[in-house]
């Protein structure tokens, strides 16, 4: 930027000492070199990772303090096998240091079916009729609003009429899914 307001232009593919750029231009390409070395050192540290890391089924390779950091990486469909009682900020941080006292005894909760909402195509749709009547408005062409926004309409009243958009996870699926986890229910 300060090259350009000194009056140097884009695309010059050679400039003269005595303009008062070099200096610059020599900054920038260190820069340059710098940044290709830490994309080198990105890639070698990624590919070595990839080798030869540990995998980390935890879900909590930071020590985090918050509740996503309770479950493990990658996480079930369904989040968390019991909703988690959160009565601070940082319910994840006091759970483990209360974990880690000897005399902590933990609770014994009873597992339920976990009520899921099933997979759709319909946002998707709409997002497209919506993206077809933004277009209209964008370019003022009111048939392409009116058919945009018709096609927002029938996919929302046919959204309407699906009753049949969600399932039950059984109990003993949670089960078999926390125990291949490492996780003890």
């Amino acid at each position: 930027y300060a090259l350009g307001f000194m009056g140097m232009t884009r695309r010059l593919y050679t400039y003269g000492w005595d303009r008062g750029w070099a200096s610059l231009n020599f900054v920038s390409t260190i820069g340059a070199f710098l940044m290709g070395i830490g994309f080198i050192f990105q890639a070698v540290q990624i590919i070595y990772s990839i080798k030869h890391g540990e995998k980390d089924t935890t879900g909590d390779p930071w020590n985090g303090r918050t509740l996503e950091w309770s479950i493990p990486s990658p996480a079930p469909h369904y989040n968390f096998a019991v909703v988690p009682y959160a009565p601070e900020q940082d319910a994840w941080w006091e759970m483990k240091k209360k974990m880690q006292d000897p005399d902590y005894k933990k609770e014994k909760v009873e597992l339920e079916p976990i009520h899921m909402p099933k997979n759709t195509g319909i946002p998707f749709i709409m997002s497209f009729f919506w993206f077809i009547a933004g277009f209209g408005f964008t370019f003022e062409w009111v048939w392409m609003i009116v058919v945009g926004l018709i096609g927002v309409a029938a996919t929302m009243f046919a959204r309407s009429f699906q009753y049949d958009d969600d399932y039950y996870i059984p109990v003993e699926e949670i089960k078999e899914t926390e125990s291949a986890m490492g996780r003890v229910v």
